[in-house]
């Protein structure tokens, strides 16, 4: 049998109890303000936030009309560091990312007008969700158009979210995070949690809620939910992308958000599909891929793997009590930090960054200062000169350009998503979360 190849980088950082000597809280802040203003010249040299065309790795320009890869993330960046500059009370600087995040949500609106939106891992139909479909778009543009007190542009935005709802009644429809019913959930509850006045859609969270529940009860037994994706296939995943982990977190959040448990069925259910989880941890703390793969220990990603499951098991802690929950989130931290300074480099979905927000979920939960050092140490690999020479002579079968993601610049696999990362870490950090997952 051929060896599995080497994922990720040995962590040679010293632990908490041991590096407090050479370390220096104030110090590596500094650093991330450093690397965030390089990031973000970069960035905006290479690809400008009113970019209409995805650059690639190979040199090639596309149109890509999603937050993951695509020119949507530009809108998203921008957004972010316009919270960065709230934060800091710098008017200027706010009024600045705001206009810029404006004129690049006008472009995509515009490019979204013109070529439609036909982007679907198999159906041809339209997405739904956050980070593939057209209602990641228009959720900033409400969110960015309140902040700039335009009411009638917002509802436009808000009630173009709301119309996305159709096609999650679609039997093509998916269930999960990235392209599916779940994503789109993420969609009515950063709204709703922002505004629950102006974004009164608990209506729809709860139909949503409704369509989640009818597929994953169908496919599971037991009075446990399980989801295919897609759904004409047998494939059942764990990870927050696809598979369980995602779906049971924006649920739960969809019962606390919404503040009313309205079917004590569907929180059953929830609970025993966790307890069904924790029963699939790996004595590592890491999760198999998929159901059927209990002998592959492999994935330490965002969206396959322990880190995504952090965030599902902290809220099943919060919602049920059960100190099994927090101790499968507590060693499924464990793995990240022993495996999660990925070869793959910094990027949200697979890389560095993402992880670190996951070792940051445990701080915010648990205020171990532990969680945030470690969190600090995979923002220093992530310039560290010998971890990112040993990104950039990785060898990747599935990319297109070894050492480089496919789409260098997006936020979910490039370099979007550093500059997004760093400034979360300078902002008010207990507030820092996982973009289009956690809320």
């Amino acid at each position: 049998m051929k060896a599995e190849p080497q994922r990720f980088i040995e962590n040679v950082y010293p632990d908490y109890s041991d590096g407090m000597a050479t370390y220096n809280e104030k110090e590596l802040l500094v650093r991330v303000e450093t690397q965030l203003q390089k990031a973000l010249a970069e960035l905006t040299e290479k690809c400008p936030p009113a970019s209409q065309a995805t650059y690639e790795s190979t040199g090639k320009k596309s149109l890509d009309l999603t937050m993951y890869t695509g020119s949507f993330g530009n809108v998203f960046v921008q957004w972010r560091l316009y919270q960065l500059a709230k934060a800091r009370q710098d008017q200027a600087r706010m009024a600045e990312f705001l206009s810029t995040a404006l004129v690049a949500f006008k472009v995509n609106a515009g490019l979204l007008e013109k070529h439609g939106k036909k982007h679907s891992h198999s159906s041809g139909e339209e997405d739904p969700s956050f980070f593939m479909g057209k209602s990641g778009l228009y959720t900033l543009g409400a969110l960015l158009y309140r902040e700039a007190g335009k009411a009638a542009e917002m509802l436009g935005c808000y009630k173009a979210v709301l119309s996305a709802l159709a096609l999650c009644k679609l039997p093509t429809a998916e269930d999960e995070l990235l392209y599916g019913n779940a994503g789109y959930l993420y969609c009515l509850l950063a709204l709703y949690k922002t505004d629950p006045g102006t974004f009164d859609c608990k209506a729809e969270i709860r139909e949503v809620m409704g369509l989640l529940k009818a597929v994953g009860g169908a496919a599971g037994k037991g009075g446990i939910l399980i989801f295919p994706f897609p759904r004409s296939k047998s494939t059942f995943y764990y990870g927050a992308a696809h598979g369980l982990f995602g779906i049971l977190y924006v649920l739960m959040k969809a019962i606390e958000v919404t503040g009313a448990i309205t079917d004590p069925d569907l929180l059953e259910m929830i609970k025993k599909t966790c307890e069904q989880i924790v029963k699939a941890q790996f004595p590592t703390g890491n999760f198999p891929p998929s159901f059927g793969e209990g002998s592959k220990d492999k994935l330490v990603h965002f969206c396959h793997g322990a880190p995504g499951a952090i965030p599902m098991l902290l809220q099943a802690h919060k919602m049920f009590g059960d100190e099994a929950f927090l101790t499968a989130a507590l060693n499924a931290g464990e793995a990240v930090w022993n495996r999660g300074i990925l070869l793959k480099g910094n990027g949200l979905c697979h890389g560095i960054a993402g992880n670190a927000y996951m070792l940051h979920a445990l701080y915010a939960y648990t205020n171990d200062v532990r969680w945030k050092y470690r969190c600090h140490m995979f923002a220093d690999a992530s310039w560290n000169e010998s971890v990112q020479k040993a990104v950039k002579v990785y060898k990747d079968p599935t990319r297109l350009t070894a050492g480089m993601p496919d789409t260098p610049y997006s936020l979910m696999e490039g370099l979007g998503g550093s500059v997004v990362f760093y400034a979360d870490l300078l902002h008010d950090m207990p507030d820092m979360r996982f973009p289009g997952y956690e809320l």
